[in-house]
Order: C-alpha cells, then sequence, then structure tokens
C-alpha cells in the first residue's frame, strides 16, 4: 500500500504484499486484500509477522516516506493520505511486544524520513529500542544511502547495532 506508481514490476499498487530479500533475490512471500499504511492494525500485523516468522538475534525496523515529528508519520496515498500518529504507533508495537528499557525487543528504529529525531518520537518509542536513527531536519529525496550502509552489512556481518548506526548517519553525511 502506500503510491499508486511503483517502479519496481512485482509491487501490486492494488494489494498488500511482503517480500523478503535475500541471497537468492527478491521473493514474494504475502499478497493480500489492500490495507492502509496508516492503521495502527496494518503495522502490528506487520511487526507480529516478522517477529514470528523471520526471527533474529538482532533486529531493526525501519520506516521510509513522510514524516511530521510529534505529529506522527506517514502519508499512505491510496488513502487519502492517512498516516499515523506517535500513539498509533506505539499502540502497534505495544499489541506485538513489551517496551523493556533493560532489554528493548529491537535494536534500532530507524526514520528515513524528515522530522523525526525529537524527543516526541524517541518518547514514544522508548522500551522499545537501543537506538533511534532519524533526522531532525528536512531529508532530502533520495534519502539515506542505503547501498553505502548495507554494505557495511554484507561486508561484516557481525557489526553491532552501534556500528550500524553508525555507518548509517555517516553514509547520510557522507553521501549529501
Amino acid at each position: 500500500g502506500g503510491s499508486g506508481n511503483w517502479k519496481y514490476e512485482k509491487i501490486n499498487p492494488t494489494g498488500t504484499q511482503r517480500f523478503v530479500y535475500d541471497h537468492n533475490g527478491v521473493t514474494e512471500v504475502y499478497n493480500a486484500q489492500i490495507t492502509g499504511a496508516g492503521r495502527t492494525q496494518t503495522l502490528a500485523d506487520f511487526l507480529r509477522y516478522c517477529k514470528t516468522e523471520h526471527p533474529a538475534d538482532h533486529t531493526m525496523v525501519l520506516f521510509w516516506n513522510h514524516g511530521a515529528g510529534a505529529f506522527g508519520f506517514g502519508a499512505d496515498m491510496l488513502f487519502g493520505g492517512q498516516g499515523l500518529s506517535l500513539k498509533d504507533m506505539r499502540a502497534a508495537f505495544e499489541s506485538v511486544c513489551v517496551p523493556n528499557e533493560e532489554n528493548p525487543p529491537f535494536d534500532i528504529i530507524g526514520f528515513d524520513a524528515c522530522l523525526m529525531a525529537s524527543m516526541e518520537v524517541a518518547g514514544a518509542f522508548n522500551g522499545f529500542a537501543n537506538y533511534l536513527v532519524g533526522s531532525e531536519d528536512v531529508e532530502p529525496g533520495n534519502g539515506w544511502d542505503y547501498t553505502a550502509w548495507l554494505g557495511a552489512m554484507a561486508e561484516n556481518p557481525r557489526i553491532n547495532p552501534l556500528q550500524l548506526c553508525k555507518a548509517i548517519t555517516d553514509s547520510y553525511v557522507t553521501f549529501y
């Protein structure tokens, strides 16, 4: 969901899909009736799916779209630009896992979106991750340099979460 036009031919803009990208390439693993990306339940379902179907020792949740800081995240163009408030996002996370400041369920929550590095956002995700990566300002349209930081992960599969956060932010600065 989210957009009526995608440049990747496997994406169906009239459905809700999930893909796995691994050494075999991109594989569609879920295809259902479209649901709004700006719905709390849609986010909760996705988090639950990832936790159940793809458990891992280290985990990162990455949001890409439009950020509005204290006012929330996302704009689903198929559902009137509907986004998620920070309260809605927290509710989705709480429906899947228990926040724990000592041992949070995720290593990193990242926002490749404008204005998401604020105290309000950090507060909303308190207890869910060790690190929050985002921009306090507007981001250029290209967003993060995925090639660089995913390349750092490929070069060092044992990269720790703090090193990965550094790779994300350093590559962003270098890219721009």
